[in-house]
Protein backbone atom coordinates (compact mmCIF):
# COMPACT_ATOMS: atom_id res chain seq x y z
CA UNK A 1 0.00 0.00 0.00
CA UNK A 2 3.05 1.89 0.65
CA UNK A 3 4.00 1.61 -2.78
CA UNK A 4 0.42 2.95 -4.65
CA UNK A 5 0.49 5.74 -2.11
CA UNK A 6 3.90 6.56 -3.48
CA UNK A 7 2.61 6.26 -6.93
CA UNK A 8 -0.78 8.16 -6.03
CA UNK A 9 1.15 11.60 -4.76
CA UNK A 10 4.05 11.66 -6.43
CA UNK A 11 4.99 14.50 -8.86
CA UNK A 12 6.46 12.70 -11.69
CA UNK A 13 2.95 10.57 -12.20
CA UNK A 14 1.28 13.76 -13.13
CA UNK A 15 4.35 14.37 -15.41
CA UNK A 16 3.84 11.10 -17.02
CA UNK A 17 0.31 12.12 -17.27
CA UNK A 18 0.94 15.31 -19.17
CA UNK A 19 3.57 13.15 -21.66
CA UNK A 20 1.14 10.27 -22.41
CA UNK A 21 -1.75 13.25 -23.08
CA UNK A 22 0.81 15.12 -25.26
CA UNK A 23 2.05 12.01 -26.90
CA UNK A 24 -1.54 11.30 -27.83
CA UNK A 25 -2.29 14.01 -29.35
CA UNK A 26 0.68 14.21 -31.54
CA UNK A 27 0.53 11.21 -32.96
CA UNK A 28 -3.13 11.76 -34.01
CA UNK A 29 -1.92 14.75 -35.73
CA UNK A 30 0.88 12.84 -37.80
CA UNK A 31 -1.18 9.55 -38.44
CA UNK A 32 -4.85 10.97 -39.12
CA UNK A 33 -8.15 10.89 -36.57
CA UNK A 34 -11.49 9.79 -37.73
CA UNK A 35 -12.15 13.97 -37.11
CA UNK A 36 -14.58 13.91 -35.07
CA UNK A 37 -12.64 13.57 -31.64
CA UNK A 38 -11.66 17.03 -30.66
CA UNK A 39 -8.49 16.06 -28.49
CA UNK A 40 -6.92 14.42 -31.57
CA UNK A 41 -4.96 17.17 -33.27
CA UNK A 42 -2.37 19.77 -32.40
CA UNK A 43 -3.35 21.40 -35.77
CA UNK A 44 -6.57 21.70 -36.08
CA UNK A 45 -8.68 24.81 -37.41
CA UNK A 46 -12.02 26.07 -36.25
CA UNK A 47 -12.73 25.19 -40.00
CA UNK A 48 -12.54 21.54 -39.06
CA UNK A 49 -15.50 21.69 -36.85
CA UNK A 50 -19.34 20.97 -38.35
CA UNK A 51 -20.12 24.84 -36.89
CA UNK A 52 -17.45 26.36 -39.19
CA UNK A 53 -17.92 23.94 -42.44
CA UNK A 54 -17.19 26.10 -45.85
CA UNK A 55 -16.75 29.23 -44.11
CA UNK A 56 -13.35 30.93 -45.25
CA UNK A 57 -10.67 33.29 -43.80
CA UNK A 58 -7.15 32.34 -42.73
CA UNK A 59 -8.34 32.66 -39.05
CA UNK A 60 -11.18 30.09 -39.85
CA UNK A 61 -9.10 27.77 -42.23
CA UNK A 62 -5.67 27.95 -41.08
CA UNK A 63 -4.65 29.19 -37.45
CA UNK A 64 -4.85 25.71 -35.43
CA UNK A 65 -7.10 27.21 -32.56
CA UNK A 66 -8.85 24.75 -32.18
CA UNK A 67 -6.19 22.20 -31.75
CA UNK A 68 -3.86 25.00 -29.14
CA UNK A 69 -7.19 25.18 -27.24
CA UNK A 70 -7.62 21.31 -27.01
CA UNK A 71 -4.02 20.66 -26.35
CA UNK A 72 -4.60 22.98 -22.90
CA UNK A 73 -7.71 21.64 -21.65
CA UNK A 74 -6.36 18.39 -22.51
CA UNK A 75 -3.51 19.29 -19.96
CA UNK A 76 -5.44 20.70 -17.87
CA UNK A 77 -7.73 17.83 -17.05
CA UNK A 78 -5.33 15.55 -16.54
CA UNK A 79 -4.05 18.26 -13.63
CA UNK A 80 -7.03 18.65 -12.49
CA UNK A 81 -7.60 14.73 -11.77
CA UNK A 82 -4.16 14.29 -10.65
CA UNK A 83 -4.58 16.82 -8.22
CA UNK A 84 -8.22 15.97 -6.84
CA UNK A 85 -6.54 12.69 -6.53
CA UNK A 86 -3.74 14.50 -3.98
CA UNK A 87 -7.03 15.46 -2.40
CA UNK A 88 -5.98 18.87 -3.19
CA UNK A 89 -8.57 20.98 -3.89
CA UNK A 90 -7.28 22.97 -6.35
CA UNK A 91 -7.98 20.26 -8.44
CA UNK A 92 -12.01 20.97 -8.25
CA UNK A 93 -11.10 24.33 -8.97
CA UNK A 94 -9.23 23.73 -12.64
CA UNK A 95 -11.59 20.97 -13.23
CA UNK A 96 -14.95 23.06 -13.21
CA UNK A 97 -12.80 26.03 -15.12
CA UNK A 98 -11.61 23.65 -17.92
CA UNK A 99 -15.41 22.40 -17.96
CA UNK A 100 -15.83 25.23 -20.12
CA UNK A 101 -13.29 25.22 -22.74
CA UNK A 102 -13.56 21.27 -23.27
CA UNK A 103 -17.60 21.57 -23.86
CA UNK A 104 -17.06 24.33 -26.40
CA UNK A 105 -14.67 21.86 -27.79
CA UNK A 106 -16.45 19.15 -27.73
CA UNK A 107 -20.20 21.25 -29.12
CA UNK A 108 -17.81 22.06 -32.18
CA UNK A 109 -16.90 18.17 -32.94
CA UNK A 110 -20.51 16.71 -32.94
CA UNK A 111 -21.44 16.37 -29.79
CA UNK A 112 -24.61 18.48 -29.75
CA UNK A 113 -25.36 17.50 -26.11
CA UNK A 114 -23.01 19.61 -25.00
CA UNK A 115 -24.81 22.56 -25.31
CA UNK A 116 -26.98 21.04 -22.46
CA UNK A 117 -25.21 18.29 -20.51
CA UNK A 118 -22.12 20.83 -19.89
CA UNK A 119 -23.66 23.00 -17.84
CA UNK A 120 -24.98 21.04 -15.35
CA UNK A 121 -20.93 18.97 -15.23
CA UNK A 122 -19.86 23.14 -14.96
CA UNK A 123 -22.42 23.07 -11.51
CA UNK A 124 -21.02 19.85 -10.38
CA UNK A 125 -17.48 20.30 -10.94
CA UNK A 126 -17.90 24.12 -9.17
CA UNK A 127 -19.56 22.40 -6.09
CA UNK A 128 -16.72 20.15 -4.81
CA UNK A 129 -14.43 23.36 -4.55
CA UNK A 130 -16.65 24.57 -1.77
CA UNK A 131 -17.98 21.63 0.18
CA UNK A 132 -13.93 20.07 0.27
CA UNK A 133 -13.26 22.59 2.30
CA UNK A 134 -15.26 21.43 5.38
CA UNK A 135 -13.17 18.60 5.09
CA UNK A 136 -9.54 17.37 6.57
CA UNK A 137 -7.21 17.57 3.83
CA UNK A 138 -6.34 13.91 4.08
CA UNK A 139 -10.16 12.77 4.73
CA UNK A 140 -12.14 10.85 2.86
CA UNK A 141 -15.68 9.14 2.80
CA UNK A 142 -17.89 7.10 2.03
CA UNK A 143 -21.51 7.52 0.93
CA UNK A 144 -24.37 5.17 1.46
CA UNK A 145 -26.22 2.62 -0.47
CA UNK A 146 -29.28 4.73 -0.49
CA UNK A 147 -27.49 8.10 -1.87
CA UNK A 148 -25.61 5.35 -4.37
CA UNK A 149 -29.13 4.75 -5.81
CA UNK A 150 -30.27 8.14 -5.81
CA UNK A 151 -27.35 9.29 -7.74
CA UNK A 152 -27.54 6.63 -9.90
CA UNK A 153 -30.94 6.86 -11.03
CA UNK A 154 -30.52 10.97 -11.39
CA UNK A 155 -27.62 10.89 -13.26
CA UNK A 156 -28.67 8.46 -15.78
CA UNK A 157 -31.69 10.49 -16.40
CA UNK A 158 -30.38 13.49 -16.57
CA UNK A 159 -27.65 12.02 -19.12
CA UNK A 160 -30.42 10.67 -21.68
CA UNK A 161 -33.33 13.09 -21.02
CA UNK A 162 -30.94 16.30 -21.68
CA UNK A 163 -28.69 14.15 -24.70
CA UNK A 164 -32.14 13.58 -26.10
CA UNK A 165 -33.49 16.82 -25.84
CA UNK A 166 -30.42 18.07 -27.82
CA UNK A 167 -30.20 15.79 -30.61
CA UNK A 168 -33.63 15.33 -31.54
CA UNK A 169 -33.98 19.54 -31.48
CA UNK A 170 -30.89 19.75 -33.61
CA UNK A 171 -32.42 17.10 -36.05
CA UNK A 172 -29.52 14.41 -34.98
CA UNK A 173 -31.96 11.81 -34.31
CA UNK A 174 -31.11 9.22 -31.16
CA UNK A 175 -27.83 7.38 -33.29
CA UNK A 176 -25.50 5.27 -31.67
CA UNK A 177 -23.38 8.42 -30.53
CA UNK A 178 -26.66 9.94 -28.15
CA UNK A 179 -26.31 6.10 -27.05
CA UNK A 180 -22.93 6.30 -26.00
CA UNK A 181 -22.33 9.35 -24.89
CA UNK A 182 -25.25 9.27 -22.46
CA UNK A 183 -23.77 5.90 -21.18
CA UNK A 184 -20.44 7.05 -20.31
CA UNK A 185 -21.99 10.53 -19.47
CA UNK A 186 -23.59 8.71 -16.76
CA UNK A 187 -20.55 7.49 -14.83
CA UNK A 188 -19.21 10.91 -15.18
CA UNK A 189 -22.17 12.86 -13.50
CA UNK A 190 -22.15 9.75 -10.77
CA UNK A 191 -18.55 9.94 -10.35
CA UNK A 192 -19.34 13.87 -9.92
CA UNK A 193 -21.93 14.24 -7.65
CA UNK A 194 -19.34 11.36 -5.27
CA UNK A 195 -16.90 14.03 -5.79
CA UNK A 196 -19.06 16.54 -4.10
CA UNK A 197 -18.39 14.36 -0.86
CA UNK A 198 -15.28 13.71 -1.13
CA UNK A 199 -15.94 10.00 -1.94
CA UNK A 200 -13.47 6.91 -2.32
CA UNK A 201 -16.62 5.74 -4.76
CA UNK A 202 -16.02 8.27 -7.25
CA UNK A 203 -12.93 6.19 -8.47
CA UNK A 204 -15.02 3.35 -9.57
CA UNK A 205 -17.29 5.63 -11.87
CA UNK A 206 -14.11 7.14 -13.31
CA UNK A 207 -12.66 3.75 -13.84
CA UNK A 208 -16.15 2.66 -15.54
CA UNK A 209 -16.30 6.15 -17.71
CA UNK A 210 -12.36 5.33 -19.17
CA UNK A 211 -12.82 2.23 -19.97
CA UNK A 212 -16.60 3.13 -22.23
CA UNK A 213 -14.08 6.05 -23.24
CA UNK A 214 -10.94 3.37 -24.00
CA UNK A 215 -13.49 1.02 -25.67
CA UNK A 216 -14.76 4.05 -27.91
CA UNK A 217 -11.47 4.52 -29.46
CA UNK A 218 -10.89 1.03 -30.10
CA UNK A 219 -14.04 1.02 -32.03
CA UNK A 220 -13.58 4.30 -33.70
CA UNK A 221 -9.47 2.72 -34.78
CA UNK A 222 -8.88 5.81 -32.72
CA UNK A 223 -5.41 4.12 -31.01
CA UNK A 224 -3.60 7.26 -30.64
CA UNK A 225 -6.53 7.80 -27.37
CA UNK A 226 -5.71 4.50 -26.46
CA UNK A 227 -2.89 5.24 -23.85
CA UNK A 228 -4.84 8.10 -22.42
CA UNK A 229 -7.55 6.34 -21.28
CA UNK A 230 -5.34 3.51 -19.86
CA UNK A 231 -3.52 6.59 -17.59
CA UNK A 232 -6.50 7.11 -16.53
CA UNK A 233 -7.67 3.34 -15.83
CA UNK A 234 -4.46 3.16 -13.94
CA UNK A 235 -4.88 6.35 -12.13
CA UNK A 236 -8.62 5.71 -10.89
CA UNK A 237 -7.77 1.85 -9.65
CA UNK A 238 -4.48 2.92 -8.00
CA UNK A 239 -6.12 6.58 -6.43
CA UNK A 240 -9.12 4.64 -5.97
CA UNK A 241 -7.41 1.37 -3.83
CA UNK A 242 -5.36 4.56 -2.11
CA UNK A 243 -8.72 6.30 -1.01
CA UNK A 244 -10.57 3.33 -0.18
CA UNK A 245 -7.87 2.20 2.06
CA UNK A 246 -7.24 5.93 4.11
CA UNK A 247 -11.14 5.51 4.87
CA UNK A 248 -10.62 2.20 6.62
CA UNK A 249 -7.94 3.86 8.80
CA UNK A 250 -9.73 6.35 9.79
CA UNK A 251 -12.06 3.91 11.19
Amino acid sequence: MKKLNKIANSWWFDLVGVVVIVLSIAAASYVGSNGHDIYNRFITPLSASWLFKGVSGSIITKWPLIGIFALLSAVASVMSTRLVAKKNNLGNTIGWINIFFSGVLDFLFGNVGAMFTYPLSWVLNYIPSRTWKKYDKDEVTLVSVQKMIIFLITSTALSFGLNALAYVWLGQGLNAIFWFTSISLAFSFVADMLNVFKSSQQWIFWALYNISQLVKSLFQFNFANVGKYIFYIINSVIVGITWFAKKEESK
